[in-house]
C-alpha cells in the first residue's frame, strides 16, 4: 500500500512539492489545512518542552496567482519561531518579517533550513 504524503492530503498535487523537500532526511511533513500552504520542519526541544523551537519550510503553489499573499510572494519560505522570547536563538532570523529565507530556489531553502537547524541544535547544546 502506497502512503500518500500529508501535503498532498492536505492541499492536493497541485502544489507540486519538490522531491528535494518533502523527502529530506530528518525533516516531518507539518502539513495541516488550516495552515496557508504545506509546511515541513522540525521542533527542537528545550527546558523539557518538545515544542521550544519551530523551524518549518512553507511551500507556496508554483503558481503565483494561487497563493496566499498573491504573486509577489516567494515559493519558498523558512520561517523559525520559539514561544518564549527569552530562547530565541540569535543569528537564525535573518530578516526584519522573522523570516530565516524567501525565495524561489528550494535548495536554497532547504540549505538556510539546513543551516538554522544546526546553529538552533549547538545553541541548545550550548545552554545545556
Amino acid at each position: 500500500m502506497v502512503t500518500v504524503p500529508d501535503w498532498i492530503n492536505e492541499f492536493g498535487e497541485e502544489y507540486a512539492v519538490p522531491e528535494i523537500i518533502w523527502q529530506a532526511e530528518g525533516i516531518t511533513d507539518h502539513s495541516w489545512h488550516n495552515d496557508i500552504s504545506p509546511s515541513f520542519g522540525r521542533f527542537i526541544p528545550e527546558h523539557g518542552d518538545e515544542y521550544a523551537h519551530d523551524l518549518r519550510i512553507w511551500v507556496e503553489h508554483p503558481d503565483g496567482s494561487g497563493r496566499e499573499f498573491g504573486p509577489a510572494w516567494d515559493r519558498f519560505v523558512v520561517t523559525y519561531r520559539t514561544d518564549r522570547l527569552e530562547d530565541e536563538i540569535p543569528g537564525v532570523i535573518r530578516s526584519p518579517d522573522d523570516l530565516v529565507y524567501t525565495g524561489n530556489d528550494p535548495a536554497a531553502a532547504l540549505a538556510a533550513f539546513m543551516d538554522a537547524l544546526g546553529l538552533i541544535y549547538r545553541e541548545v547544546k550550548r545552554r545545556g
